[in-house]
This record gives structure tokens, sequence and C-alpha cells, in this order.
């Protein structure tokens, strides 16, 4: 049973991504939709990688809104997290 309940936890974060991700796929749109997840993880790196990958600064569109939201959401978070534990 604790198995279970550490492989749903591992796999959980990788949902969204992965729904994002597929839903890129299918609207063809995946150079924003790269810059979109690397903002939505607030990964400087990932998306530096991903504009040197795709030759063109398009990913990074979709890396500015998602990123402000993550750091906003983590400076908030924080906070909460010590107050709950």
């Amino acid at each position: 049973m604790v198995a279970l309940l550490h492989a749903f936890f591992a796999a959980a974060p990788l949902a969204a991504p992965a729904r994002a991700l597929a839903r890129g796929y299918l609207l063809g749109k995946v150079r924003v939709l790269w810059g979109s997840l690397c903002g939505r993880q607030a990964s400087t790196l990932a998306i530096n990688a991903v504009s040197l990958a795709a030759n063109s600064n398009v990913p990074v569109l979709g890396y500015t809104v998602p990123y402000t939201v993550a750091n906003v959401l983590l400076t908030l978070a924080g906070p909460v997290i010590v107050l709950i534990v």
C-alpha cells in the first residue's frame, strides 16, 4: 500500500505537464508550449536550452506568464507550508 502511494505521489506532478504537452502537439503550438512548461517550473536554464534547441526565441513567448505565476505561488506557499508544519 505504501509503495502504491509513493508511486502515485511521484507520478502526480508529471500529469499536468504531460497533458499540456499532448494538447500542444494536437494544436501544433509546440514551440510556445515548451517555453510555457519551462516557465511553469521556474527554470531559467531550461528556457535557454529550449531556445538553443529551437534556434529561435519563440519559446520565450510562452515562458513569461507561467514564470511569473510560479514565482508568486512559490513566495506565497512558503509561509503556508511553515504554518502547516
